[in-house]
């Protein structure tokens, strides 16, 4: 910053440099957040399909322990999602083919139930890219993102 005299007067302020010097280094640090945030907004939606699934292996165990079977239906369990989720949820005769609503393959295996296993799947498109983010919950409680939508971007 630089003092200007006149006379007795005294005038301080911003030359343009400085200015430009300040807008290029916000416009980098915006340039740097913007991908991190994109990224980490993506991550929470995810966080939905492995609470919701994690919910999905409870009703399942709970289903099993009464009735000596697993449902291949999510009503029939009593699970449904609360609130408003990114993600579908099917487990065996919920679902609907080998591929999400708009067609897109899922990449995993079929889901489904009988007496002695389940595999629950959840399945969202984040970006409208012809990747499908595809999660999948077993009998063992493990549960594994079969196809990432965040790391094909």
């Amino acid at each position: 910053m630089r003092v200007f005299r006149k006379g007795r007067e005294k005038f301080s302020g911003f030359t343009l440099i400085e200015i430009m010097i300040a807008v290029v280094i916000i416009g980098i640090l915006v340039a740097i957040a913007i991908p991190t945030m994109r990224i980490y907004r993506l991550k929470a939606k995810q966080s939905e399909a492995r609470t919701n699934l994690q919910a999905i292996y409870t009703s399942e165990t709970a289903y099993k322990a009464e009735y000596n079977t697993y449902s291949p239906f999510l009503s029939v369990i009593g699970w449904q999602p609360q609130g408003t989720c990114f993600y579908e949820y099917t487990v065996g005769a919920d679902y609907a083919g080998n591929s999400n609503p708009g067609g897109d393959p899922m990449n995993n295996d079929p889901p489904g139930a009988d007496s002695l296993s389940f595999t629950a799947v959840a399945w969202y498109n984040m970006d409208e890219d012809p990747i499908v983010d595809t999660w999948e919950e077993t009998t063992a409680n493990v549960i594994v993102n079969t196809e990432s939508d965040i790391t094909k971007n």
